[in-house]
C-alpha cells in the first residue's frame, strides 16, 4: 500500500524515516519498500532460515502453502537423495538465481515444485535474511528474477504481491481460513 507502521526501533531497523511526534508511539510512515504481508520483517525473517540457497525455497513454500493453499508432495527418500546429490554438486560461487536454475534442471523430481517456489522466493530476494532491503547481494551481484508464477513475471516483491493478490487461489485460501 506504500506505507507501514513503525515504532522508532523498527524504523531504524528498516532504514525508513520515523515521522515526527512522540518518541515511543507506533506511527504510519510512507515507504516504497514496505507495506503488505510479504514485505513485513516478521514474515521475511521467519522464512529466511537455513542457507542462502534455502531462503528462497522456504519463502516460496510458505507463500504457496499458507497464502495460496496449494499442497506440494511430501519429500520421499528418493527425492531427498536427488536433492542431496544436486545441491552438493552446485558451485556456490555462482549467483543464487543460477544455482536455483541448475538445481531445477538437474534434478528430475524437483522441477515441478521448484517451478512454483523459486519465482516467489527469488522475487523476495530484495530482502535479506533479516528483512532489510537491498539492491545487490553482499558480493555485489545484482538481484534479478525473470521467472513466471501462474504465467506472470515476478521480478520483485511488488509484482509478486500483485500476482498473489489477483490469484483466485489466494481469495479461496483466505476465505477458507477465515471460515
Amino acid at each position: 500500500p506504500g506505507f507501514t507502521f513503525v515504532d522508532p526501533s523498527l524504523a531504524y531497523h528498516y532504514g525508513v524515516p520515523y515521522p515526527m511526534g512522540g518518541m515511543t508511539e507506533v506511527r504510519k510512515t510512507v515507504t516504497t519498500q514496505r507495506g503488505g504481508l510479504l514485505q513485513q520483517g516478521a514474515f521475511l525473517m521467519r522464512t529466511a532460515t537455513g542457507s542462502e540457497f534455502r531462503r528462497p525455497i522456504h519463502r516460496g513454500l510458505w507463500t504457496l502453502t499458507r497464502l495460496l493453499c496449494r499442497s506440494l508432495p511430501r519429500l520421499d527418500q528418493a527425492t531427498l537423495q536427488e536433492i542431496s546429490m544436486s545441491v552438493g554438486s552446485i558451485d556456490r560461487n555462482l549467483p543464487l538465481r543460477e544455482q536455483m536454475e541448475i538445481h531445477r534442471s538437474m534434478a528430475t523430481r524437483c522441477g515441478g515444485c521448484h517451478s512454483m517456489m523459486d519465482p516467489i522466493g527469488l522475487a523476495l530476494e530484495k530482502y535479506d535474511k533479516q528483512g532489510l532491503w537491498r539492491d545487490a547481494y553482499p558480493n555485489g551481484a545484482a538481484i534479478t528474477n525473470d521467472l513466471l508464477l501462474d504465467g506472470h513475471e515476478v521480478k520483485d516483491p511488488f509484482e509478486l504481491s500483485q500476482v498473489v493478490e489477483n490469484s483466485p487461489d489466494y481469495r479461496a485460501c483466505v476465505a477458507s481460513k477465515l471460515l
